[in-house]
């Protein structure tokens, strides 16, 4: 029945609007570069994605985050075209086909010359506890570490690789 009196408690975690501001390697975050930060929220929190530097604040209330950032720089690195030959086994037509017979076929596949606009260069990830008086000040200093510039295929692997090992620090301070 829908006559029934019940009550119903909510309790609603306060969201304050907070500033981002993000160092990488210890100086400034700079004009052309791009990140994407993410705080993944844990327990209940729910998850916030911002890219700087289009929107430079977000909504945060109390809670266990899983904080990652991505920075990201202009890039020369060109993929050069690639043609790769691939063979495969198909079945034979007619008679033999029905049998089971298979033949050779192979054709080229070909890969055009590809320029990457934009590389990693830093960021990293840690795992933080926000408290609603840290929120209150106003303001996120994120500090990522940074990797060098890839000039090449091999070094831009070697920036996904050493990301993994990265970590960022969070500071809280007055808006």
């Amino acid at each position: 029945s829908t006559n029934s009196e019940s009550k119903t408690d909510v309790i609603l975690d306060r969201e304050h609007e907070v500033e981002i501001e993000l160092k990488i390697g210890g100086r400034e975050f700079r004009e052309g570069d791009s990140a994407i930060i993410s705080f993944a929220g844990k327990e209940g929190a729910r998850t916030v994605t911002t890219v700087l530097p289009e929107v430079r604040s977000v909504k945060l209330s109390e809670g266990f985050y899983d904080v990652k950032v991505y920075v990201y720089s202009n890039s020369n690195i060109v993929l050069s075209e690639s043609t790769k030959s691939q063979c495969n086994e198909v079945p034979r037509s007619g008679v033999l086909g029905f049998f089971g017979a298979k033949r050779k076929e192979c054709f080229d596949i070909t890969v055009p010359e590809t320029k990457i606009d934009y590389a990693l260069i830093g960021g990293g990830e840690s795992e933080n506890y926000i408290l609603e008086s840290e929120l209150e000040k106003g303001k996120i200093i994120i500090y990522a570490e940074q990797l060098p510039v890839p000039r090449s295929i091999d070094d831009l692997q070697y920036n996904y690789e050493a990301f993994d090992e990265m970590e960022v620090l969070l500071d809280f301070d007055e808006r």
